[in-house]
């Protein structure tokens, strides 16, 4: 992959698949947890407008599938991430993107993950098969298989993004840092995540109560200091993510919440 395709590549991530804050998250290294889940149910959707400035570049949607699935006979939901761009950007460089994840209800451990790629000509299906009891993962990737070896339970880019919506921020201070592990590109990455408080934030619904997370970024070509990526999810039981921005060395981007179905809580805006 050239380097300017790579660079697109990862901007496009960034923009449509919301991959910034979805490397993971694991506190420990063990494969005992249990995890119930208390925030979202089966059959949420969330749209969101992805644009630079007034300029709307394309959509994305953060779902959960009605139903269950089951890998190895242990039940999971099944959780996608579509990116695509729209109007002129779609005529520059079409993109539909999917990303998803299949997550063990009882531990929100990844079981299977996912990710089928449409940007112009390029085109990639790769599927990740997790094997936590011997460290490894198998990778399907278009006709290829690969195994990359793991240290113990990681999250890939979707599951571990939900994971943080499982988190409970009441006890946390301003600054507070939260260690993140998982796996992206047949690479295990580690990496920090500040939180940053809490704060009103103006939606198209209203202004609501908002958590505030960023991502430490290291020093790259892509964003405008460690600082640049500002996350933002609802103060309340849904964890519903509201709004991301990301300050880009060609401009900032945002996403904003632009629908939501099938949320587990009513969202209460002023």
């Amino acid at each position: 992959m050239s380097m300017k395709r790579k660079n697109n590549y990862y901007l496009l991530t960034l923009v449509f698949s919301l991959a910034f804050v979805a490397f993971g998250f694991t506190s420990s290294v063990t494969q005992v947890r249990l995890l119930p889940n208390r925030t979202f149910n089966e059959g949420e959707s969330v749209d969101y407008r992805v644009h630079y400035g007034f300029i709307t570049a394309g959509e994305a949607t953060m779902k959960v599938h009605n139903g269950l699935a089951k890998i190895n006979g242990k039940p999971c939901f099944r959780i996608e991430v579509l990116g695509k761009t729209t109007g002129a950007f779609d005529k520059f460089l079409r993109i539909r993107d999917t990303w998803g994840s299949l997550v063990d209800t009882s531990n929100f451990f990844p079981l299977q993950s996912y990710r089928l790629i449409e940007e112009g000509n390029y085109r990639l299906k790769e599927v990740y098969d997790y094997d936590f009891a011997n460290k490894k993962a198998l990778i399907q990737h278009n006709q290829e298989k690969r195994e990359v070896k793991l240290p113990g339970i990681v999250q890939d880019m979707v599951s571990g993004y939900y994971y943080f919506r499982l988190l409970d921020y009441n006890g946390m201070k301003t600054g507070e840092i939260i260690n993140v592990t998982g796996i992206f590109e047949d690479k295990v990455h580690y990496m920090k995540v500040r939180y940053n408080g809490k704060e009103k934030l103006k939606t198209k619904f209203g202004r609501i109560n908002a958590i505030v997370l960023s991502p430490i970024m290291p020093d790259n070509k892509l964003f405008d200091g460690e600082n640049a990526i500002q996350f933002y999810i609802s103060d309340d039981l849904n964890r519903v993510p509201l709004k991301i921005s990301a300050e880009l060395m060609v401009g900032a981007v945002e996403l904003d919440i632009k629908e939501h179905r099938n949320l587990k809580y009513t969202l209460k805006f002023d």
